[in-house]
């Protein structure tokens, strides 16, 4: 009577590759004086092993694993991260102040024409500003001087007031101002977004 074929269990794909290379390492191990070659790997170097070849070869469930690990990472720190990133940029976009430079001690009554419109046309639209005295504040005039661009100074060089910056950025003297409040373009002038509703939001709209 024949003998019956036995089939041999499936075996995961890094059970075989471990299993095929146990004896090698047995041996290894055992010219090594670590462990004779019958007695096989010790229980550490065979989970090393398997886990080696797993990683390497893809195809048990550590790659799963890593893949899963990887989508919480992302979620439970570089998502938050963004929003936080986010949340920055926004607070740092509000915290921008237009800055408006007077003179509160000028003998021209035409600069004080000027700075009177601009201060009331901010407070007439709710626009947040800090006014800033050239006259009584030496550290005003200088770094007002020192931040208007060259090639919007006048001819002698010395810029007037009102000069108007959105934080630290230029945006122009009255004549700029005055034009820009004609065409409808003041918040782009500022560096602002236009209010819902105004002219100017409903100008963007229609070039959109």
């Amino acid at each position: 009577m024949g003998r019956s074929a036995t089939r041999e269990p499936d075996c995961h794909p890094c059970e075989s590759i471990c299993g095929r290379w146990q004896p090698i390492s047995a041996r290894l191990m055992g010219r090594a004086g670590l462990r004779s070659p019958e007695s096989g790997l010790p229980p550490a170097p065979q989970a090393a092993l398997k886990l080696l070849v797993c990683a390497w070869v893809g195809t048990c469930q550590v790659k799963f694993v890593a893949d899963i690990f990887a989508s919480f990472a992302f979620y439970l720190f570089f998502f938050p991260l963004l929003l936080l990133l986010s949340e920055v940029l926004l607070t740092l976009r509000e915290a921008m102040v237009i800055k408006v430079f007077i003179a509160s001690q000028s003998g021209s009554t035409a600069i004080k024409k000027k700075q009177q419109d601009v201060l009331g046309f901010l407070e007439a639209n709710k626009i947040d500003f800090k006014e800033l005295d050239i006259a009584a504040n030496e550290d005003n005039r200088k770094w007002m001087r020192e931040n208007v661009p060259g090639e919007k100074r006048p001819q002698n060089g010395i810029p007037l007031p009102p000069q108007i910056f959105n934080d630290e950025l230029y945006c122009g003297d009255f004549e700029a101002f005055f034009n820009a409040k004609e065409d409808n373009g003041v918040y782009a002038f500022l560096g602002l977004d236009p209010p819902p509703g105004s002219k100017e939001a409903e100008a963007l709209a229609k070039k959109s």
